[in-house]
C-alpha cells in the first residue's frame, strides 16, 4: 500500500490569526488528515495542518493551541517511543476504535514522502515481519531499508529500526 499525502485547502494565516481563529476548523483539518492519513505521529498530523495554514514553525505560542485541539479530538489512539528518544502519540481512522491495534495492524505503506521518523514504529515492524525476523539483522535491515526507500542509514533510521525490530520480536515473532 503507498502512502497518500492529505491535500489540504491552503488558508494563509499569521502566527497571531491562527491562535484567535476557529479551533473548529483545526480540529476539522486534523480529523480529515487522520482519516487520510493514519496511522499518523502528533508531529506529523501537526505539521500537515500547520502548513495547511502557511506557517511552517510551531513555536512556542502555536504549540499548545494544537495540543489543546488534538487533545479535544477524541481521536484513536496509541502511544510510542520514537527515534527521538520521546513519548509520541500516534492517531489512527474511526475504524479502528474497540479493534486490537497491535493484533491486526499488520500494513505498511511505502515508499512514502515521510522522514524515518514521521513512521510510526508498527509499520516499520511490519516491514520487517513480512521481510522475516529470522533472517541475519543486517540482512533484515538492509531489506527493510529498501522496501522503505531509504538508500541510507542514518542515526534516525538506526534508531527506529532497533525500536521496531524489538516491537516486532515482541508482537509479531
Amino acid at each position: 500500500m503507498e502512502y497518500q499525502e492529505t491535500a489540504l485547502e491552503v488558508t494563509a494565516l499569521t502566527a497571531e490569526q491562527l491562535l484567535s481563529g476557529d479551533r473548529g476548523e483545526i480540529a476539522r483539518r486534523m480529523r480529515l488528515v487522520i482519516e487520510l492519513e493514519g496511522p499518523i505521529l502528533d508531529d506529523l498530523l501537526e505539521k500537515r495542518v500547520l502548513h495547511s495554514y502557511g506557517l511552517v514553525k510551531r513555536g512556542s505560542r502555536i504549540a499548545p493551541l494544537l495540543s489543546e485541539v488534538r487533545a479535544s479530538l477524541g481521536a484513536v489512539t496509541t502511544t510510542q517511543r520514537s527515534c527521538d528518544g520521546h513519548e509520541h502519540t500516534v492517531y489512527w481512522q474511526e475504524s479502528w476504535k474497540g479493534r486490537d491495534i497491535e493484533g491486526t495492524y499488520t500494513s505498511f505503506r511505502a515508499p512514502s514522502p515521510r522522514d524515518i521518523s514521521e513512521y510510526p514504529v508498527i509499520e516499520v515492524a511490519n516491514v520487517m515481519a513480512q521481510v522475516g525476523l529470522q533472517q541475519s539483522r543486517k540482512a533484515l535491515w538492509l531489506e527493510t531499508l529498501r522496501l522503505l526507500g531509504f538508500t541510507k542509514q542514518g542515526t534516525q533510521i538506526r534508531a527506529t529500526f532497533k525500536l521496531a525490530y524489538a516491537w516486532a520480536k515482541a508482537h509479531r515473532a
